[in-house]
C-alpha cells in the first residue's frame, strides 16, 4: 500500500468529503478469517490512509448488503462488544513484534490496544480522535492519531506495518487485510502488510501532564464498638507525567498513584500451600508492560503487582523505548511506604535487542530493598537473567530459553545469604496445521523472585521435560457439521532437583470444534501422576507425600455468538484414585438487553468429596501419663509445657509414631489430613450502561460462599504411608463469606481526561474451627441452603471516591 501526504488539516467527521481522501490509495480486497478462512468478504471494505504534518489519518467505507442491520451497539472505552468494528494496526517500528491498534465501532466507541507477541493489552490509552457516519450502503469511520501516541524512527523515507480488520458479528464473520492464516498467527504482527513512501513526517514529543485530585469517603465497622461504624474521610492529590525524550523513548512518572477506579479482585478459595495471583489492571504498570516481561519457570521474574502490596507507592517512575537498530529497554523505580516514610524500594531494568528480522536476545535486572517481617533488620534481594528468541525458517521454527539466578541476603541476625538458580530451553514448530513444543526446564529450591516476581513454591525444586501438540483437523477447512476443530495434547515429567523424586507426571488431551451453526463444543481429559509422584509443599515445610493419580474430565460449550445473547456451559469432574472426588458446574451468559445495555453473568458451583487433604501440622509430646497435644498447631520449639494438653485415645499413637523420628525433647511434629467435604458457590454479574461514547456505568457484583470439614483424620509417618487417627481431639472446619460490589460511573469529558465516581460495598468474613472440643459435639455440619443471607449479616464497608483527572497534552502546554 502506497502512502499519501495530506497538505492540509482534516475534519474528523466521518463524512470523507475531503479532496486529500481523492489522492490516497484505496485499499480493499478483505478476506475472510473467520467464517471461510480465504473466502472474499461479504461487504467490500475500502480504506485509506493520509500522513499529515502533525497526525496520521485513516478512513475506511464499509459496505453492508443490509444497512438496517448494522449493529451500534454503545459500550465503554475499550471494550470489544458485539457491535460491528472496523480496525487498523501499526507496526510503525517495523519489529514485527509490536503493533499500535485503534478500532471503532459503528457507535462511535473507540478502542486502543498494543499488541506484542504475547498478547494484546487494551489498558493501553491513547488520544486521538475518531467519527462515524452511517450512509446509504453501509457505514463509514474516520480517525486521526497525532504522531505522539506512536513511535517511529527519525528517517526521511519509512515503511510501516499495517493491518486492517473488520467484524460483523450477526454473520460470524471476520476479514481481514492482509489475511494472514491461523496456522501462521503465531507472531502476526510479523504478517502485517505494508505501508511505503511515508515522508516528510518527524516523531512529535509525546509530552502529558495528568494530574488527579481525589476524595474518598469509608464507612466501615469500628473495632472499638462493635456493630456500630465509623466514618474516615480523606483528600488526595497527585499525578502521572508522560514525557517523549526522543522518537522512541518515553519517561513515566507517578507520584502519590491512585487506582480507586480499578475493578476489585474476585473472591476465590485457595486451600494450597500457595500464593494466588491476580492480573494487573492499575494504568502505570499496565502501559509499557512489553518492556518488562520475563518469565520464569511458570512465574515472572517481575510481577509489578508486589510494588503497593504492603504500602502505598510514594512514587515510581519508567524509562523505556526503541533505538533505531532494534534495541528495546525499560528501567522502572519505585518507592512505597505508610504517611509518604519510603520503607520499600523495587528497581527494574530490562534490554532486548532484536536482530535478523524476528529473532531477540535480552536481559533483565530486578532489585529490592525492604523490612523484614516484624521490622527485624532488612532484607534485600537480586534477580538477573538472560533469554533468547531464535527464529529459522521465516519465522516458522523457534528455539527459545533463559538462564536466571536470585540472590538475597538478611541484616541483624537474618538466614544466610541464598542464591538459586532457573534456566529453560525450548524448540517449537509454530507455523503450519501440526505444531509441537518440546522444553526443558530446571529451577533450584533455592531460586525465590518473590520481592519483585511471581512463582508460586511448587514452581522451584523441580527438573521437567514437557511436550506438547496441535493440529487443525483436516486442514483447518469445514468437515461434516463442523467449521473446524483442533486436537491438541502435552506430556509432562517433573523431578526433584534435592531429592530426585517424581514430581508428577501427566498425559492431556484437548479439542475443540466449532460447528457450522456457530456453536463452540471443547472436550478434554488429563490424566495426573499415574506412576509414583511426591508433593513436596502440601505439608507446609515437613516430609513429601505420595499423591495417587487422578483424572480429569472437562466439557464445555456455548451457543452461537451470532446472536443477540451467548450462553455457556462448562462441566468438571475428577476422580482422584481412592483419594475422593471433585465436581464443578459453571452456567454464564451475555446479553446484550439494548443498544446501551449489557449484561453477563456466570454462576458457578464447586464440591469435594472426601479428598484426602492436609489439615494441620501437630505436634505430639510423650509424657508418662501418654501422650498429649499443642493447643495451637506449631512446631514443639515453639510451645513450652503448659502449652499441651492430654485427650482421649492417645495410646494409638504409640504404634502410627513409632517409625518417626523425634523433633525434639520428646515430642514429635507430624501432618494430619482428613477427608475433606467442600462446597462453594460463586455468582458473578457484571452490566454496563452506555449512554454515550464516552459516559458509561459499570457494575461488577459477587456472591462468593465457601465452606469445608474435614473427617476421618490420619497422620502421615511417612512419605509413602499414612495411618488412620480416629481419635484425633480437635475439629477442623471453615466458612467464608464475602459480598462485594464495585460501581464505577466514567465520564470521558476530554481526549485523555476523565471523571469517576466509585462506590465500593464489601461484606466478608471468614470463620475457621479448629479446637480441642470432641469435633462431634462441638460442632455439626452448616446447611449449605441456609447461609445464602450469611453474607449480608456482616457488617459492611462502603468507600466512596470522586475523583477527576484531567490530561494536558503537547497541545495544551504549547
Amino acid at each position: 500500500m502506497e502512502g499519501a501526504s495530506a497538505t492540509e488539516a482534516l475534519v474528523v467527521d466521518g463524512h470523507l468529503d475531503e479532496r486529500a481522501w481523492e489522492r490516497a490509495d484505496v485499499q480493499s480486497g478483505f478476506r475472510q478469517l473467520t467464517p471461510r478462512e480465504g473466502a472474499p468478504a461479504s461487504g467490500k471494505t475500502e480504506v485509506y490512509v493520509l500522513h499529515g504534518a502533525e497526525n496520521l489519518y485513516v478512513a475506511a467505507r464499509l459496505r453492508d448488503e443490509t444497512p438496517s442491520k448494522i449493529r451500534e451497539r454503545l459500550t465503554r472505552r475499550d471494550n470489544l462488544n458485539n457491535a460491528d468494528w472496523f480496525l487498523v494496526s501499526f507496526d510503525s517500528n517495523l519489529d514485527r513484534e509490536t503493533a499500535y491498534t485503534f478500532g471503532v465501532s459503528a457507535g462511535g466507541v473507540q478502542y486502543d490496544a498494543l499488541r506484542t507477541p504475547n498478547n494484546r493489552n487494551s489498558s493501553w490509552d491513547a488520544v486521538w480522535k475518531s467519527a462515524v457516519q452511517r450512509t446509504e450502503h453501509g457505514w463509514a469511520v474516520e480517525l486521526s492519531v497525532p504522531y505522539s501516541m506512536l513511535r517511529f524512527p527519525e528517517q526521511a523515507t519509512q515503511t510501516w506495518g499495517v493491518h486492517f480488520t473488520r467484524r460483523i458479528p450477526r454473520l460470524g464473520e471476520r476479514s481481514e487485510w492482509p489475511l494472514i492464516p491461523r496456522s501462521e498467527r503465531s507472531n502476526r504482527v510479523s504478517n502485517y502488510g505494508r505501508i511505503t513512501g511515508i515522508t516528510g513526517i518527524e516523531p512529535r514529543p509525546n509530552l502529558q501532564i495528568r494530574p488527579y485530585s481525589l476524595a474518598r469517603a469509608t464507612a466501615e465497622e469500628d473495632p472499638q464498638n462493635p456493630g456500630s461504624a465509623t466514618m474516615s474521610r480523606s483528600v488526595d492529590v497527585g499525578g502521572n507525567l508522560k514525557v517523549g525524550l526522543g522518537p522512541n523513548v518515553t519517561l513515566d512518572v507517578a507520584v502519590n498513584p491512585d487506582f480507586g477506579q480499578v475493578e476489585s479482585d474476585p473472591a476465590v478459595l485457595n486451600l494450597t500451600a500457595f500464593e494466588t495471583f491476580f492480573d494487573e489492571r492499575r494504568p502505570f504498570f499496565v502501559e509499557g508492560q512489553q518492556y518488562y516481561q520475563f518469565d520464569v519457570s511458570g512465574g515472572d521474574l517481575f510481577y509489578s503487582r508486589r510494588i503497593g502490596s504492603k504500602n502505598p507507592i510514594i512514587g515510581a517512575s519508567k524509562f523505556s523505548g526503541r533505538t533505531n537498530n532494534g534495541l528495546s529497554f525499560g528501567v522502572l523505580g519505585a518507592t512505597t511506604g505508610g504517611s509518604f516514610s519510603p520503607s520499600r524500594g523495587y528497581g527494574v531494568a530490562r534490554l532486548n535487542q532484536q536482530f535478523d528480522r524476528y529473532s531477540s536476545v535480552g536481559g533483565m535486572l530486578t532489585a529490592f530493598d525492604g523490612p523484614r517481617a516484624g521490622n527485624e533488620g532488612r532484607e534485600r534481594s537480586v534477580g538477573a537473567g538472560g533469554d533468547w528468541d531464535l527464529r529459522f525458517r521465516n519465522n516458522m521454527y523457534a528455539f527459545r530459553g533463559y538462564s536466571a539466578l536470585t540472590h538475597q541476603r538478611w541484616t541483624r541476625g537474618g538466614k544466610d545469604p541464598t542464591t538459586g538458580f532457573s534456566g529453560q530451553m525450548e524448540v517449537e514448530k509454530q507455523e503450519g496445521i501440526f505444531q509441537v513444543k518440546a522444553n526443558a526446564k530446571v529451577t533450584e529450591k533455592e531460586f525465590d523472585p518473590n520481592n519483585v516476581g511471581q512463582l508460586t513454591r511448587d514452581r522451584t525444586d523441580f527438573a521437567e521435560f514437557f511436550a506438547t501438540y496441535d493440529y487443525d483437523v483436516n486442514g483447518g477447512d469445514p468437515f461434516g457439521p463442523f467449521r473446524r476443530a483442533t486436537l491438541g495434547g502435552s506430556v509432562a515429567q517433573t523431578y526433584s532437583v534435592e531429592d530426585r523424586l517424581s514430581r508428577r507426571q501427566f498425559i492431556i488431551f484437548k479439542s475443540k470444534f466449532r460447528t457450522k451453526g456457530f456453536q463452540d463444543i471443547s472436550i478434554s481429559g488429563r490424566l495426573f501422576n499415574f506412576l509414583d509422584s511426591y508433593d513436596l509443599f502440601e505439608t507446609r515445610g515437613l516430609w513429601p507425600r505420595n499423591r495417587k493419580y487422578h483424572l480429569r474430565t472437562n466439557v464445555g460449550g456455548s451457543t452461537a455468538d451470532t446472536r443477540d445473547w451467548i450462553l455457556r456451559t462448562n462441566g468438571d469432574y475428577t476422580i482422584r484414585g481412592s483419594e475422593g472426588n471433585e465436581y464443578a458446574v459453571s452456567i454464564g451468559a451475555d446479553w446484550d438487553a439494548t443498544e446501551r445495555l449489557a449484561l453477563s453473568g456466570t454462576l458457578q458451583g464447586e464440591w469435594e468429596r472426601s479428598v484426602l487433604a492436609w489439615s494441620s501440622n501437630e505436634a505430639f509430646k510423650a509424657t508418662e501419663e501418654g501422650f498429649k497435644i499443642g493447643t495451637e498447631a506449631s512446631p514443639p520449639t515453639e510451645l513450652g509445657a503448659s502449652d499441651y494438653t492430654g485427650f482421649g485415645g492417645s495410646g494409638a499413637l504409640d504404634r502410627i509414631l513409632d517409625s518417626v523420628p523425634l523433633h525434639s525433647d520428646n515430642a514429635y511434629y507430624v501432618p494430619v489430613y482428613g477427608e475433606r467435604d467442600t462446597r462453594s458457590l460463586d455468582l458473578t454479574l457484571r452490566s454496563t450502561v452506555a449512554f454515550t461514547p464516552r459516559l458509561s456505568v459499570q457494575v461488577y457484583s459477587q456472591f462468593f460462599l465457601a465452606q469445608g470439614e474435614y473427617d476421618n483424620f490420619k497422620v502421615l509417618t511417612d512419605k509413602d504411608h499414612i495411618a488412620p487417627f480416629p481419635s484425633y481431639p480437635k475439629e477442623s472446619r471453615f466458612l467464608f463469606d464475602n459480598f462485594q460490589s464495585n460501581v464505577v460511573f466514567r465520564w470521558r469529558f476530554h481526549p485523555g481526561s476523565t471523571l469517576y465516581f466509585v462506590w465500593d460495598h464489601t461484606r466478608n468474613e471468614r470463620r475457621e474451627f479448629s479446637n480441642l472440643e470432641d469435633k462431634r459435639a462441638a460442632g455439626t455440619r452448616t446447611n449449605f441452603g441456609d447461609r445464602i443471607r450469611s453474607p449480608f449479616n456482616v457488617f459492611p464497608r462502603n468507600s466512596f471516591i470522586f475523583k477527576i483527572e484531567y490530561n494536558l497534552g503537547y497541545e495544551d502546554l504549547i
